[in-house]
Order: structure tokens, then C-alpha cells, then sequence
């Protein structure tokens, strides 16, 4: 009897030397951070097009969105691996005979970029912003993927480029021109305030041929770029 109510009362003040819930944080804040993003786009095709009679006049780039998350797990203390997904809504006007169409669609990115940053001093200056924090700047690059999730155009049989271009006359199926994958590279510059907050700019380029046909002579390969903020949690 008198070993058990040793035990117990061995067992209770034991917790008294274990670290706080706090303290147990720190090694995991060191090795992991993660956040929300969000950034206005510009999206864009480089391409050759123009070679086709029935090619648009003109394929401009226009503004979109994305939206969403990050996790970051760092190495050493320069070096991580960042996994970047965001929800994206693209978005491209078409124009043909002096009528403009506009191709919207919504997908997802998701990136896995090498990342490597470094703490600058803190800042002389008289805003008390900048005094009380250090700039961190951080460079990444890696590669990524799109994928096309619903096309937004209103009215996409309009232009010769919709991603239901047809119906298969021998097995009456929707016929695809674009693809609804593209993968390539990712090239992402940022500053870090200490306070969480990041401003970020990226660009993003298709090594992969977005058509689906005739890709021995014709070639669609998206771009986008983005410049927007970031919030670390951790």
C-alpha cells in the first residue's frame, strides 16, 4: 500500500518538472510555420498562334486572383521546403473581328519550392513600423502544377480556343483543345516583417504544351504573375 501512494504521489510531482505547453511549442516553431496568402494575377498565354488563319487578333493578359495556404518546413535555419497551394481564378480576353471575348477559368496551383532566406537589420528610419522590426528576405524556386478546375466564360463556344472545341464525330464526345493540366516552374521573391506580415511576388511559367492537338507545330504555354501579401501564423 505504502509503494502504490509513493508512486502516485512520485507520478503527480513529476509534472511539476515538465516544460510548459508553451516551451514544448518552441522546438516545433522552429522546424515548421505556415499561412494564408492572397495576390491579385496576371495571367497570360506565350504562344504562336498567330501563325493560324482562325487565331484570335489579339490574346492579352487580364487580372485574376488566388487565394491560399502555405506550410514551410525549415532545414537549417537559411534553407526550407515550401509547399505553396492557392485556389486561382484566371482570366484572358480573346479578341476576334473587333469583339472581344473573355475566358475565365478556376483551378488550383500547387507549388513545392526550395527556399532560401536571410534576417537584413533592422531599418533607421523614424516610422515606428519599420524601426521595431527586422526584414527578412527570401528567395524560392521550384516547381509547380495548374489544374483547371470549371470554366467561368460565359459564353465559351464563342472563340475558336473554348476547351469544348467539339463533338468527336466517331464517338460523338466533346472534343478538347486545351488541356486541363499544365506544370512548369515557379520563381517567388519576399520580404518578411517580424511581425508575420510578408509582401511577395511570383512568377510562374508552363514548361508543359497546354494544346492538346497538333503540338509538333503549335505550342500554348501560360504564365502568370502575382504580387501580393502573405500571413505567418508560426
Amino acid at each position: 500500500m505504502k509503494t502504490k501512494i509513493f508512486l502516485i504521489i512520485a507520478a503527480l510531482t513529476s509534472f511539476l518538472f515538465l516544460p510548459s505547453a508553451s516551451h514544448c511549442q518552441e522546438p516545433f516553431r522552429q522546424y515548421l510555420s505556415w499561412g494564408i496568402t492572397a495576390a491579385p494575377t496576371l495571367s497570360g498565354w506565350h504562344h504562336n498562334l498567330d501563325t493560324l488563319t482562325s487565331s484570335p487578333d489579339r490574346i492579352r493578359p487580364a487580372l485574376g486572383f488566388d487565394a491560399g495556404f502555405f506550410f514551410n518546413f525549415h532545414i537549417t535555419p537559411q534553407w526550407s521546403l515550401l509547399f505553396d497551394g492557392d485556389v486561382a481564378f484566371e482570366h484572358l480576353k480573346l479578341s476576334t473581328d473587333n469583339v472581344t471575348d473573355n475566358m475565365m477559368t478556376l483551378g488550383t496551383d500547387l507549388e513545392i519550392l526550395l527556399s532560401w532566406s536571410t534576417a537584413l537589420a533592422s531599418v533607421g528610419t523614424r516610422a515606428s513600423l519599420l524601426r521595431k522590426n527586422t526584414f527578412n528576405i527570401q528567395l524560392a524556386a521550384g516547381p509547380y502544377t495548374h489544374f483547371m478546375i470549371l470554366d467561368l466564360s460565359t459564353d465559351p463556344s464563342r472563340h475558336p480556343f473554348s476547351r469544348s472545341f467539339s463533338y468527336d464525330p466517331r464517338s460523338d464526345e466533346p472534343y478538347f483543345l486545351l488541356n486541363d493540366f499544365s506544370a512548369g516552374a515557379a520563381l517567388q521573391a519576399s520580404c518578411q516583417l517580424r511581425t508575420g506580415w510578408q509582401l511577395f511576388a511570383k512568377f510562374r511559367y508552363s514548361i508543359t504544351d497546354l494544346l492538346n492537338v497538333d503540338s509538333h507545330r503549335l505550342y500554348v504555354r501560360p504564365y502568370k504573375l502575382s504580387v501580393g501579401v502573405a500571413y505567418h501564423f508560426m
